[in-house]
């Protein structure tokens, strides 16, 4: 089974299969996990995602915090199991580790036997360090936007450190009902 896509290079120096940029239509080898894609999910956790490779005997994700991982032994070894295994690993790091790029390559390994470990795709992604400013954003809205209404039971200002998206509901909603529209 052969894998179309159209792609190109994963990262902006251009390296792409073997070394070489892909641009256009082409046949994915049976061995690439492509694409592979690392989205930080909040301070501390990092979501990476992948697709299952059409052949293969055990996948390896490694992730390196200096660089992508040149072999399947350079960095931290976080998942090894089956190829057919779920395609996607939480990774959760330490409170002081924010503020950092992190570097994921998926490998390999061909066969039960002596097979040979192949890198099957890379990513990278950054993780936000917490400076606290939801908190800091909080405290700076009127103390009356910071308790629950009684009539309603409901708080009207959601918790803000939960992430970005709520801040922005919250000053929409409130926003419209200062306005008078709800």
């Amino acid at each position: 089974m052969s894998l179309q896509g159209f792609l190109y290079s994963e990262t902006e120096y251009g390296d792409g299969l073997y070394g070489n940029p892909l641009v256009g239509n082409f046949t994915l080898p049976p061995y690439s996990a492509r694409p592979m894609v690392a989205v930080a999910t909040s301070y501390l956790t990092i979501s990476v995602n992948w697709t299952v490779p059409s052949q293969g005997y055990q996948l390896r994700l490694v992730r390196n915090s200096f660089s992508t991982p040149a072999d399947q032994n350079d960095g931290i070894i976080l998942q090894q199991s089956p190829y057919a295994a779920s395609p996607y690993y939480f990774d959760t790091l330490t409170a002081d580790s924010g503020g950092m790029w992190l570097y994921y390559s998926l490998f390999m390994l061909s066969s039960s036997g002596a097979g040979y470990w192949q890198r099957a795709a890379d990513c990278e992604a950054m993780l936000p360090k917490n400076w606290g400013y939801g908190e800091r954003l909080f405290e700076l809205l009127p103390k009356f936007l910071q308790v629950q209404d009684d009539a309603m039971n409901d708080p009207i200002v959601p918790a803000l450190h939960t992430s970005p998206v709520t801040w922005a509901s919250m000053e929409g909603t409130t926003w419209r009902f200062l306005t008078g529209e709800i």
